[in-house]
């Protein structure tokens, strides 16, 4: 038996597109982000912030406007390392990640503990991946942020 497919629109009506679509993967990431109601950070292939939705802001404890174009351990972020000291963790800084989804241009996940200005210490699970440009060149990093609350 033969059938024969016929379009339900005709050819020459345009359909709508999609908003991201022609953009590259890093901007089509920074337009999510930017906003999403989930708490979501981008970084370009330096290591720095390239959008920020609301949600992730209040948990890393600054405005998201404030953080464009900056690096995100040390300039936006404090990471604290998970030692019994809970001093300054910059060996560990690096391993967080949104950081270690840009060194290894892989998926990673662990724990990171970010001190706030007020000197609180949030604990926040970490999901991170790589972004691939044409050619599969480094784009940056997405990731999502979870709290951890206190049991």
């Amino acid at each position: 038996m033969v059938y024969l497919l016929l379009p339900l629109v005709p050819a020459s009506e345009e359909t709508e597109t999609d908003p991201v679509s022609g953009l590259d993967p890093l901007a089509a990431w920074v337009s999510v982000a930017t906003a999403s109601p989930d708490a979501c950070l981008v970084l370009d292939h330096r290591g720095r912030v390239a959008a920020c939705s609301e949600p992730a802001a209040v948990l890393l404890g600054e405005p998201p406007t404030t953080m464009h174009g900056r690096t995100l351990v040390g300039d936006v972020i404090h990471v604290v390392d998970f030692s019994a000291q809970a001093g300054p963790g910059d060996s560990y800084a690096m391993r967080i990640p949104p950081l270690l989804a840009l060194a290894s241009e892989m998926p990673a996940r662990g724990l990171v503990r970010v001190r706030h200005a007020d000197g609180r210490h949030v604990t926040l699970d970490a999901v991170s991946a790589p972004v691939h440009g044409d050619g599969g060149v480094l784009a940056g990093s997405v990731s999502f942020l979870a709290p951890i609350a206190p049991g």
